[in-house]
């Protein structure tokens, strides 16, 4: 036998030897805590008892009785049995050590090499999840992180088999689908694949249309992307700094593509009179051609699937085939399309870019700005009950649209609020976002007589389920070129109810009376974590009065940021900051936050004015 034989068999049998003296030494150290513990204990008894004596000592007038001696000398010698074996359990277990040290230096040697590809699954899943940087935002957009990292987790899928599959449930947390064949094949796609699918957590419904109008009508198709395409032309003209920065272009090249476009904008408002066989004309005329071809094909295709309901099926199927989908989002523009996917270079230089940027459908404030047919909002109304009958569920709903008043134009049938009613009674969390839209031709508010017609928004409100709550109102009070206030009051939508659930609120932008504000504080249960109050229009009431009320708040934390209406109406901007801005107090909270939340008896408003000022 050789001297390599020799070694190899004498490793196995000194590691069983070792392991054995480890077990073996196992008992005999858990005995030795056993009496440390009972020993610990037993003079945690002695001692109370020691004590009770001394104090029923103190209260006998006969001063000359002292505790007997007994007790005090049975403490002395359960101390040194507590330091006795407490040594002993530190002798057994740095004998532990040292036995598993040898083990490991006997060991290690005849061990395989490990590698990364050699951890199981689970592990490797939780350590490509460090890699993905998407999670649920409190509002609509783009996930600009994910975006960012979203080259690292295809990176990863490259790498090999055994990553790509451990990684690829990261490529694709937001699936955003649109009324569009090729967006819904996209869907159907993702959901069925066995890996993707695992990651997505959001389906994201995007309900811009390609308009009936426009359509049907070529000459009013090109008279509407020929006034587009001027007023983009002026606005990058107007900012041609900002732009050049933007692009990353000098200023003069800017300039020449502004004056390319101006030609372009030229050529298509005199289309009609223009020489159709100049080789400009004949360029940008096939550009609209081709483009009205491509929006009245896409309009036909977007009627048929709204009209056999494959749009709404479709999506509901989706959710059947991936129950980690937690969130739907209903918005009526995409966000990640439209104008500013094609640089003005572009546009100038590129017909097919051309081309593709006036392809593109509506969202709702510009058809309403156009003064067409509003948007239908059938799909949003079908699309919570669809999802429940086919099997589907979430617990997050989020809604964005350019204001209030285009959810009371949604066909609130009978059928539709019970379907919708029944879909959201799991639901966790719910977020309502205006988009503002700022053109002063086109009103964002909605009307008093509106509010009556707010079935299918209300309805999501009404969930006892609910545990976050996020409401965020288009307010153009704030701006001064838009300077119309409000003349009544959404406070109804929040104060005639409570929420047994509730977590976290948070409501941006609402105009509502004093008594509706108590009202709701007065509604909220012991165990919500926060309560959020920004850009509020308060009607009636004062707002030292109204710091008072949400000083009764039963939430850990409730705060308030940049009021409007009563005394802010005539306060200098300054004065307001400084009372409910932490940023220009200078202080983790603003003095009008740290009144709310008990930190100081002063009322930054009444405490800082001589007389309170009342509407």
């Amino acid at each position: 036998m050789s001297s390599h034989d020799d070694g190899s068999s004498i490793v196995p049998s000194q590691l069983d030897s070792l392991y054995q003296h480890l077990r073996d030494l196992e008992p005999v150290r858990k005995h030795a805590i056993g009496q440390m513990l009972a020993a610990i204990a037993q003079r945690t008894q002695l001692e109370a008892r020691l004590q009770q004596l001394k104090t029923l000592d103190s209260s006998n007038v006969n001063t000359n009785e002292h505790p007997p001696e007994k007790p005090a000398l049975q403490l002395t010698e359960l101390k040194s049995k507590v330091d006795l074996w407490s040594f002993r359990k530190q002798e057994l277990d740095d004998r532990q050590s040292a036995l598993r040290l040898e083990i490991n230096i006997l060991a290690r040697p005849t061990l395989r090499h490990l590698e990364l590809q050699d951890m199981a699954d689970e592990i490797l899943f939780r350590i490509f999840g460090y890699v993905n940087t998407w999670s649920p935002c409190d509002h609509l957009g783009i996930e600009s992180e994910h975006a960012t990292h979203l080259s690292s987790i295809k990176s990863l899928r490259l790498t090999c088999w055994r990553f790509c599959n451990a990684s690829s449930h990261l490529l694709i947390p937001v699936v955003q689908v649109d009324m569009r064949q090729a967006s819904l094949e996209r869907l159907a796609n993702i959901s069925s694949h066995p890996t993707i699918s695992k990651g997505v957590r959001v389906i994201r419904v995007i309900l811009q249309h390609y308009n009936k109008f426009f359509a049907e009508d070529l000459q009013a198709f090109i008279g509407y992307q020929t006034a587009t395409l001027d007023r983009d032309n002026a606005s990058c003209a107007a900012r041609t700094a900002h732009y050049s920065q933007l692009y990353g272009v000098p200023e003069d090249e800017l300039l020449d593509a502004i004056a390319k476009v101006d030609k372009i904008v030229s050529i298509w408002a005199t289309l009609n009179s223009a020489d159709q066989a100049d080789e400009h004309v004949m360029i940008y005329k096939s550009v609209l051609d081709r483009a009205y071809q491509e929006y009245a094909f896409l309009f036909q295709q977007q009627e048929k699937l709204r009209a056999d309901g494959t749009f709404v099926q479709s999506i509901a199927a989706a959710f059947r085939r991936m129950p980690t989908v937690q969130s739907l989002e209903l918005c009526d523009t995409h966000l990640e399309r439209g104008r500013l996917r094609w640089t003005h270079i572009e546009l100038a230089n590129d017909p097919e870019a051309l081309r593709c940027s006036i392809v593109q459908p509506m969202h709702w404030a510009m058809t309403t700005f156009q003064n067409l047919e509003l948007p239908l909002g059938d799909v949003l109304v079908q699309m919570p009950g669809a999802i429940l009958e086919a099997g589907g569920m979430f617990t997050t709903l989020e809604i964005q649209v350019p204001g209030l008043q285009y959810c009371s134009i949604l066909p609130s049938t009978a059928s539709n609020l019970q379907s919708a009613t029944a879909s959201i009674q799991r639901l966790k969390s719910f977020n309502f976002r205006s988009r503002e839209f700022m053109h002063p031709d086109v009103e964002s508010m909605i009307e008093p007589t509106q509010l009556q017609d707010l079935e299918v928004f209300t309805c999501a409100l009404h969930t006892n389920s609910l545990e976050n709550i996020s409401l965020e109102f288009h307010y153009s009070w704030r701006f001064h070129y838009l300077p119309r206030l409000p003349t009544f009051s959404l406070g109804p939508l929040i104060s005639i109810r409570s929420w047994q659930n509730l977590k976290t609120f948070k409501c941006v932008g609402m105009p509502l009376h004093l008594t509706e504000l108590e009202s709701f504080v007065d509604n909220l249960t012991v165990g919500i974590d926060e309560v959020k109050f920004h850009s509020l229009y308060l009607l009636t009431g004062s707002w030292a009065a109204a710091l008072d009320i949400m000083r009764k708040s039963v939430a850990k934390r409730t705060s308030l940021e940049d009021p409007y209406g009563a005394e802010c109406a005539s306060m200098e901007r300054e004065k307001s900051m400084a009372i409910f801005d932490y940023r220009a107090a200078g202080s983790q909270y603003s003095p009008a936050d740290q009144y709310i939340m008990r930190l100081t008896d002063c009322n930054p408003i009444r405490d800082g004015n001589d007389e309170e000022v009342e509407n």
